[in-house]
């Protein structure tokens, strides 16, 4: 699950708020079974299904945050009856794979987050394919002189990169700078992840 773009006016906050309560209700589901029928515990499980269809759609610019509500076990939920045999199994571990998902959904949005935070005095710089191809090399563009900060956090989007491997394929001069920035990113990266434990 990629895509954890928020709709507007939707904080991380409130997104992640919303996803500790539904993964919380969904472990209810999944461990509060004594005492009920199969068929009062599946509703408690489609409602909450619901429930979470709902918020999700609200806070998500994607569909797989939602959709991932709807799996091939969701959908066998519906024919439970009380004389379904291991009815509670089935719906206890849809609940617990579903908490487990939003956990991880979580998860990915506190990673986005911390990529995205700045602290006070840091920009972020968003070029564009331009700045990659015709200007000067990007690791030898003075950015924290440019925008008079402190720190500054290139960032680059995936269109970005689309459109520098495309060039690298065509005419000679054009292709040999999208190779070079190419590579030059791809050799940040490695430095990057090995500086990481």
């Amino acid at each position: 699950m990629n895509d954890v773009r928020l709709r507007s006016g939707v904080t991380v906050a409130q997104a992640l708020k919303a996803l500790s309560e539904l993964a919380t209700e969904a472990d209810k589901l999944a461990h509060g079974t004594i005492g009920i029928t199969s068929s009062d515990q599946r509703d408690a499980y489609l409602n909450w299904a619901e429930k979470a269809e709902s918020h999700l759609r609200h806070l998500f610019v994607a569909a797989e945050p939602w959709s991932g509500l709807f799996t091939v076990r969701y959908w066998n939920l519906y024919h439970i009856t009380n004389e379904t045999p291991h009815a509670y199994s089935l719906i206890r571990a849809e609940a617990m794979w579903q908490s487990e998902r939003l956990r991880s959904l979580s998860d990915r949005l506190r990673e986005t987050q911390q990529i995205f935070d700045l602290p006070a005095g840091h920009v972020a710089v968003v070029p564009d394919t331009n700045v990659f191809a015709h200007y000067r090399m990007f690791d030898q563009i003075p950015w924290r002189d440019l925008t008079k900060s402190a720190s500054v956090r290139l960032v680059i989007p995936l269109l970005v990169l689309d459109e520098l491997d495309d060039l690298s394929y065509r005419s000679r001069e054009a292709g040999q700078r999208a190779k070079e920035v190419l590579r030059t990113l791809a050799k940040l990266r490695s430095d990057v992840q090995s500086d990481t434990p």
